[in-house]
């Protein structure tokens, strides 16, 4: 669910302006492009992720195309990180920076009355000879409660059919993983902040009775955030007000396995409604974690933190990575027999992807060490290694990759059936070559049929 798309629209809706909301993920190109075409607006914004550059800037140049005097505004992490590179694309009028609610607000105000672009802070355009101009950065909106809820209406029907959606409690992340940072800093700035517990609260119930709306039930909430669970003191008031407004919603959330909550508050969040806690585990290989991807995350934390999770009578996930740099089958094993010990029900397996000026990427980067340049290919968790790796090749990552998702859906429907087996026990079979594709084309044969069926 497009949160942070959502809550643009919220604001401009509050400000009196008409929206549509085009959903690439459901809609074609050739569909996006008519019904733009067909409502002739005087503004176009897009939320864009570098994963998906490569192929909004060629739609971009098709609505200029089609519609020269419309303003096309981009905003989102890949202007944010590369707003002059961004700025440069044809079609591409003005570029919105970090967090958009407050400049877009602003921006508009501007446009709307003919008066300068430089009186707003946040944002890049080109002037007159088509020189780059970037804006001071605005300062970061500290009281998350100010804010309208996102525009979830806006959404299409089949958002609320399973009765699933997604909740963002905070903004930012105090960690420093070579992964995510120093981009998220940049995204959202370096303190870490959070919504009240009442505001946040007051979301899942109207969120609750829009569902009721469009005759579904708000079934299960997934925050999305990295630290839902960071601060304690925080989290209890947040689970106490769901029992006492009788919000009865389930909901999942993010952490890390250090500030995994354990005894009386995790006991509290199980009857709060939480059926699941997921946490970076990234790989059993201690160098690889805390070093290579800087996770400053002893072992016996991960260990401790699924244990008390489990011991709460919560479901956990444990999110994994592979093909990180030093990277080899041994390391791969490694992160197997740390499963055998903290147990998780669920994992999501990725291929380690150098997003834009992470730390990762930087230190790759100047390596020379990028096989892809594409941002399709660089960002793309779970299809393909983006850069060489000293000791697998890019078909041995993907191998693995797989062979680690399945052993953990593998053991999972083992024990539901009751039969308690070890992680490594499996991962041995199914790092069989022949078994491995055949599972791979079963996957994606099954995946298809699943999108085919959807639509």
């Amino acid at each position: 669910m497009p949160l942070g798309f959502l809550w643009v629209a919220g604001v401009l809706e509050k400000a009196g302006y008409a929206l549509e909301f085009l959903d690439g993920t459901l809609l074609s190109e050739a569909q996006v492009i008519q019904r733009i075409k067909d409502s002739a607006p005087l503004f176009v914004f897009f939320s864009l992720q570098s994963v998906f550059a490569d192929k909004t800037f060629p739609l971009i140049r098709e609505i200029k195309k089609a519609l020269p005097k419309t303003k096309i505004i981009i905003g989102g992490p890949h202007p944010t990180l590369l707003p002059t590179d961004t700025l440069k694309e044809e079609g591409i009028d003005i570029v919105v920076t970090q967090e958009a609610e407050q400049t877009v607000s602003e921006l508009m105000n501007v446009l709307v009355a003919g008066k300068s672009l430089h009186e707003v802070k946040g944002i890049g355009f080109k002037d007159e000879e088509g020189k780059v101009i970037l804006t001071p950065p605005r300062a970061l909106l500290q009281n998350l409660d100010e804010l309208p809820l996102p525009a979830r209406h806006l959404l299409d029907e089949k958002y609320f059919r399973e009765g699933i959606c997604s909740f963002m409690a905070t903004r930012g992340c105090p960690w420093t993983c070579a992964f995510c940072q120093p981009t998220l800093d940049k995204l959202f700035g370096e303190k870490f902040r959070m919504r009240s517990p009442e505001n946040m609260v007051q979301e899942l119930l109207e969120t609750k009775e829009l569902f009721a709306q469009k005759g579904h039930a708000l079934k299960e909430a997934h925050f999305t955030d990295d630290g839902l669970t960071y601060n304690h003191i925080w989290l209890k008031k947040f689970c106490e007000l769901l029992i006492e407004k009788k919000v009865n919603v389930k909901w999942t959330a993010n952490t890390r396995c250090d500030t995994m909550p354990k005894g009386e508050l995790a006991v509290l969040m199980k009857k709060a409604g939480c059926i699941l806690v997921s946490a970076g585990v990234e790989s059993g290989n201690d160098f690889i974690r805390n070093t290579v991807l800087d996770k400053k995350l002893p072992r016996e934390k991960l260990v401790q933190g699924f244990k008390g999770m489990r011991e709460a009578g919560l479901q956990t996930e444990a999110y994994l990575m592979v093909g990180s740099p030093g990277e080899t089958l041994e390391t791969v094993r490694e992160t197997v027999y740390l499963l055998d010990e903290i147990q998780p029900t669920y994992a999501q397996v990725t291929i380690a992807a150098p997003l834009p000026q992470t730390y990762l990427y930087e230190r790759l980067s100047e390596q020379g060490l990028i096989q892809d340049p594409h941002w399709q290919a660089i960002g793309g968790y779970g299809e393909q290694s983006a850069f060489k790796l000293e000791h697998l090749s890019k078909e041995q990552v993907k191998d693995l990759q797989k062979a680690l998702f399945y052993t953990i859906n593998v053991r999972e429907w083992l024990r539901k059936m009751g039969i308690h087996s070890k992680y490594s026990t499996i991962f041995k079979v199914l790092t069989v070559k022949p078994l491995n594709h055949s599972l791979q084309f079963l996957q994606a044969l099954r995946f298809r049929m699943k999108s085919a069926w959807a639509v």
